[in-house]
């Protein structure tokens, strides 16, 4: 038997993870790799992956990662499965999707779903945040791009979740990893989805025996607006006002806000506050930078499925604030082992005091939070999971 997965990026080199040769671009990619290697590779014969962008490479005997410039170089007429991964989000999977039609593929299709983006509504706030960001050097083409950006907001939402059903018509099951999601799917589309939330590897991501530095606060996020990382420079000024001890975020990630973010901080004086150190590797350099730190922040502002990065997190006995925002609300619950709150600076920075300055308490979330993903989010049990979706499937 043969399968494979369909995607626009696994492997870097594109636009801004264009200097990530032969790295996993972010949590996405990190899915596929073990996908492919833990659950894919011991029941086929033959595991392909096939990326619109990227570097090509051969990870195994069975595992090929191949570069296609187009749908139509797609030859998968003798393959069993096809996984399509973030199948309702970018236009080259759906222009695959197309491609299997027209050439009446006969296996089956998967679509790997990673959280829905919806947007939050639209308000004066949102308004103030997104010109903030286009309007940050003051050009014709940026007022342009900030106008285009209000206008298609809307429109956005309700499209998203109309691509979404129609999508979901036209394959044989879609594997979600938040339960999120689903609500938006209409009844008679419903049977088809399956929801297996996201796993970590507990051996890699654990508690280590050394001191983190104090008040060293990690956001482990792409540098996008949708992550909600600018907020950091709201957060800055909240603590320095409300926080007497030195302080510093450390934003482990790369992305279209990178030259923004630079500006900002050398406009504003924040170097001593904020640090932006680019992309990690994520098996070498994020269980090390976890451990390193005190807290560990998951601003998403846009829905997400249920982060890597947050159990990762909380897998390394850290204590974890995050938004209550789309998958996020599938991970753990507030005061019990992570804090949460809505996307704003003023309610972020309490939960980021409360465990700076309550320390018992930070312990207690961060090792309830480790003993939580242990039983819910084990990478066992995950490639359990999804060994018996696919044989659900393929019968």
């Amino acid at each position: 038997m043969k399968t494979a997965i369909i995607t626009d990026l696994f492997l870097g080199e594109f636009k801004q993870f264009k200097n990530l040769k032969n790295l996993l671009s972010g949590g996405a990619e990190v899915y596929q790799f073990e996908l492919a290697n833990r659950v894919l590779k011991p029941l086929f014969s033959q595991v392909d992956i096939f990326q619109f962008h990227g570097q090509p490479a051969i990870l195994d005997k069975k595992i090929a990662v191949k570069n296609i410039s187009s749908a139509q170089e797609i030859n998968v007429r003798d393959y069993d499965l096809i996984i399509l991964n973030n199948g309702f989000h970018c236009k080259n999977i759906f222009r695959a999707l197309r491609h299997l039609k027209k050439e009446k593929y006969a296996g089956k299709i998967v679509i790997l779903h990673h959280g829905i983006i919806i947007r939050p509504a639209f308000s004066f706030t949102f308004a103030k945040r997104i010109g903030r960001l286009f309007l940050s050097e003051k050009s014709l083409k940026n007022y342009f791009r900030f106008l285009l950006e209000l206008l298609k907001w809307g429109p956005s939402r309700f499209l998203t979740i109309q691509r979404l059903n129609k999508i979901t018509k036209k394959v044989d099951a879609v594997l979600s990893v938040d339960f999120d999601s689903i609500r938006y799917v209409n009844q008679k589309q419903k049977p088809k989805w399956q929801a297996i939330v996201n796993f970590v590897d507990t051996d890699v991501f654990c508690p280590k025996r050394r001191a983190a530095i104090p008040s060293q606060i990690l956001v482990p996020r792409n540098l996008r607006y949708e992550r909600g990382v600018d907020i950091v420079l709201e957060l800055t000024k909240c603590l320095k006002t409300y926080y007497a001890k030195p302080f510093c975020f450390v934003l482990a990630g790369t992305g279209p806000l990178k030259n923004y973010l630079e500006k900002r901080i050398q406009k504003d004086n924040l170097s001593s506050y904020i640090k932006l150190i680019g992309h990690q590797d994520h098996f070498k350099d994020l269980p090390r930078l976890m451990n390193e730190s005190e807290i560990v922040l998951i601003p998403t502002y846009s829905d997400e499925g249920t982060s890597l990065s947050a159990l990762e997190a909380m897998a390394c006995a850290k204590p974890v604030v995050m938004t209550n925002v789309g998958g996020l609300n599938d991970i753990g619950e507030h005061l019990v082992n992570k804090l949460s709150s809505q996307f704003n600076a003023r309610s972020i920075a309490k939960n980021i005091l409360l465990f700076l300055n309550n320390k018992s308490l930070a312990k207690l979330l961060a090792e309830q939070a480790r003993t939580y993903v242990m039983k819910n989010n084990s990478i066992n049990l995950w490639t359990k999971q999804w060994k018996d979706f696919l044989k659900q499937t393929l019968i």
